[in-house]
């Protein structure tokens, strides 16, 4: 399943009213993308690609999540298809879950969140196929 096009991306300061009341505005609003992680922690080791404000114009990240993995995924825009660079990957089993946010554009958000506590929050392109419904929650 490829979950995520955008990577790290968030609603525009002004963009509460249209989505709701925030129910973290320091995470949602003032400060967007963000993850919290101690050092040495999953979180931590996230690529700096899924910052867009980091990459080039026309790249993308993807998130795949098998039953197996979870992988991050760089895609260079060009013409025709693009061969993808695998990021980052972990095991599945440290991820401990991924929590629809409310406050987001399209409802898209998520807090994925990986047994060590840490945690980052990511705009997916169909939360719904990647929150913790079905999964062992832990939190």
């Amino acid at each position: 399943m490829i979950a995520n096009s955008g990577g790290l991306t968030g609603a525009p300061a002004g963009a509460a009213q249209a989505h709701g009341k925030p129910q973290e505005p320091e995470n949602e609003v003032d400060d967007f993308p963000v993850m919290w992680a101690a050092p040495d922690t999953t979180a931590r080791t996230l690529p700096w690609q899924l910052d867009p404000a980091r990459r080039s114009k026309g790249y993308r990240t993807d998130l795949v999540l098998t039953d197996r993995r979870l992988v991050i995924l760089g895609v260079e825009a060009r013409a025709g298809l693009s061969p993808a660079d695998e990021l980052w990957s972990l095991p599945r089993n440290d991820v401990a879950c991924a929590e629809r946010m409310t406050f987001s554009e399209g409802a898209a958000d998520v807090r994925l969140r990986f047994t060590d506590e840490s945690w980052a929050r990511l705009k997916v392109g169909d939360a719904a196929k990647l929150t913790c419904t079905g999964w062992a929650e832990r939190y």
